[in-house]
C-alpha cells in the first residue's frame, strides 16, 4: 500500500508538470524517440498522463524502429495497452526510409551556399551542383538506409568539412 501511494504521487507530478506546461496559447509538443527501447515504468507514466481527461494540449509523438519490434515484445503490448485506454486520440504514422533523390534534395537545399563555392570550375554552376549532390546522396544512401537521423550527422560531417 505504501508503495502505490508513492507511484501515485509520481504519477500526479508528472501530470502536473504537463499541466503547467501545455495550454491553448503554448501547447506542449513532447518527442520521444527510439521507445522500443522503453522500460514498463516510462510505458505506465505515458500511459497514466494519456489517460487523463484533464491533461489537454499536449501532443506525444513517439517514434520507434519498426523492424526491432514485433508481436512478442513489449512495445507492442504498451501501445496496444495504450490504445484501448485513449482509442480515439491514438494514430500511427508508418515512415519509409529516405530514398537517394529526397536525400539529394535534402542535400541541395542544406549545401547550396556553400557547394557554390566548392564546384565553380563546371561551366553550368547550378547543374554541376545538383549532380555532385546527387552523387553525394547515393553515397548517403548507401551508408544510411536512408534513415534520416544518420543523414542528418552525415550532412553535418560533409558540412564540417566544406566550413571548418
Amino acid at each position: 500500500m505504501h508503495f502505490k501511494g508513492k507511484l501515485y504521487n509520481h504519477e500526479s507530478y508528472n501530470i502536473s508538470l504537463v499541466k503547467v506546461f501545455s495550454s491553448e496559447k503554448n501547447p506542449l509538443v513532447l518527442f520521444l524517440d527510439d521507445v522500443q527501447y522503453c522500460d514498463i515504468a516510462t510505458m505506465n507514466v505515458i500511459q497514466y498522463i494519456l489517460a487523463d481527461s484533464e491533461v489537454q494540449h499536449f501532443l506525444l509523438i513517439m517514434a520507434y524502429r519498426e523492424n526491432e519490434v514485433d508481436e512478442s515484445t513489449f512495445l507492442t503490448s504498451s501501445l496496444q495497452r495504450i490504445g484501448d485506454t485513449i482509442q480515439q486520440r491514438l494514430h500511427y504514422i508508418n515512415l519509409k526510409p529516405l530514398g537517394p533523390e529526397e536525400i539529394g534534395k535534402w542535400l541541395i537545399d542544406t549545401l547550396n551556399p556553400i557547394s557554390t563555392f566548392a564546384f565553380t570550375d563546371e561551366p553550368d554552376v547550378q547543374e554541376a551542383e545538383q549532380r555532385r549532390c546527387m552523387e553525394l546522396a547515393e553515397f548517403c544512401y548507401r551508408r544510411s538506409n536512408g534513415y534520416g537521423k544518420v543523414i542528418f550527422f552525415l550532412q553535418q560531417e560533409i558540412h564540417c568539412t566544406f566550413r571548418c
